[in-house]
């Protein structure tokens, strides 16, 4: 069968997802589709999916099709997002995590970060960055901190209030 027309490129992601098909459906994804095709969003929905041979395929080669500064901070900023707080998909957010390390954090939004700052997953590194200076302390607002710091001032933090109510771990 031709693998463009008979099968499509729908079909062979589903495949990539399957270990039993991994090996030959990496090969001809890779054969027979381009950069064009083989979206970032078409890769993000391999990451998605939560399976182990197509995480691998999305670690081994979205870079390859994508370089890191042509998807940019808020490719990786959507995959952490979509993910929340799910520890059973921590992998895919170290693998985000890990590729918006080699990327300007200056460019994160402070919505983002403020959100990840109270996210149980993403907690530690974000902490880590502005330890380090990675990500300028005077991004975020000072009311925010001082909510960080002050249960009373957190429980009426407006940003907070509105993650508790938007988010479906923003309630813990």
């Amino acid at each position: 069968r031709d693998p463009r027309k008979e099968v499509g490129l729908e079909a062979w992601g589903q495949l990539l997802e399957s270990e039993q098909y991994y090996k030959i459906a990496s090969e001809v994804v890779r054969k027979n589709f381009s950069k064009q095709e083989l979206t970032p969003e078409w890769f993000k929905q391999r990451l998605m999916a939560n399976t182990k041979s197509g995480f691998e395929f999305v670690k081994t080669y979205l870079l390859e099709f994508h370089p890191l500064k042509t998807l940019g901070v808020s490719f990786f900023e959507n995959i952490i997002s979509d993910v929340g707080d799910n520890y059973g998909r921590t992998h895919i957010v170290n693998f985000a995590l890990d590729s918006l390390s080699k990327l300007e954090l200056k460019e994160l939004t402070p919505e983002f970060i403020q959100t990840q700052l109270l996210n149980r997953v993403t907690q530690k590194t974000f902490i880590k960055w502005i330890s380090q200076d990675d990500i300028k302390t005077k991004v975020l607002p000072i009311d925010y901190y001082q909510a960080l710091a002050y249960e009373p001032d957190f429980n009426k933090h407006p940003f907070i209030q509105q993650l508790r109510t938007s988010l479906s771990w923003g309630k813990s």
